[in-house]
């Protein structure tokens, strides 16, 4: 795991908080166990937002994007759907 450095200059920790606060709040409102796909999906696009919330000028190598998989244990495997 890659650790934030809050004296780069890159680095904008407030907005980064802000977006996960964000994404926490939407996540609640949808209800927690309510609809898991979108929960996942929220979770997902949160955590890529957190890492675009750098400065691009300073950090032009972030390419940034998530996967979630959810694994059956039932079947003992990950689950690609």
């Amino acid at each position: 795991m890659t650790k934030i450095d809050s004296n780069d200059p890159g680095v904008d920790l407030e907005n980064i908080l802000t977006t996960l606060n964000e994404i926490g709040a939407s996540i609640l409102q949808l209800g927690v166990g309510k609809d898991l796909h979108t929960t996942l999906a929220l979770i997902a696009q949160g955590a890529v937002r957190a890492v675009l919330s750098t400065d691009p000028d300073a950090r032009p190598e972030v390419n940034a994007s998530a996967v979630i998989w959810v694994y059956d244990a039932a079947k003992r495997r990950f689950d690609p759907d």
